[in-house]
């Protein structure tokens, strides 16, 4: 039985386009429907993780007006996918710890 790997478990830059397409899916809980035809969009343009990576390091504005020009995507759901992407390397990134004297 094959098992798969959480795509929320694995670093961003090690993403395929596999994983890209499934933390889409996943950005709605509720309904995993509504974000489905931008993660088939995605997967089929060959978007990893490393080349979201990428685009973000331009800006949150630049990556966001790029996604909405490159894939006609709306902006609330860009705005959402960054916000998660960002949680998400914010969890990958070890807290900074205060060295004290």
């Amino acid at each position: 039985m094959e098992t798969r790997e959480n795509p929320f478990e694995k670093e961003l830059t090690d993403m395929t386009k596999r994983d890209i397409r499934q933390f889409i899916i996943n950005l709605d809980e509720e309904d995993p429907d509504e974000y489905k035809a931008q993660a088939e969009d995605l997967y089929e343009a060959g978007v990893t993780g490393a080349a979201l990576l990428v685009g973000m390091e331009k800006g949150d504005d630049a990556f966001v007006e790029e996604l909405m020009k490159d894939f006609g995507f709306k902006k609330y759901f860009v705005r959402t996918m960054l916000q998660r992407l960002k949680e998400k390397l914010r969890r990958e990134q070890p807290a900074k710890r205060r060295k004290l004297p």
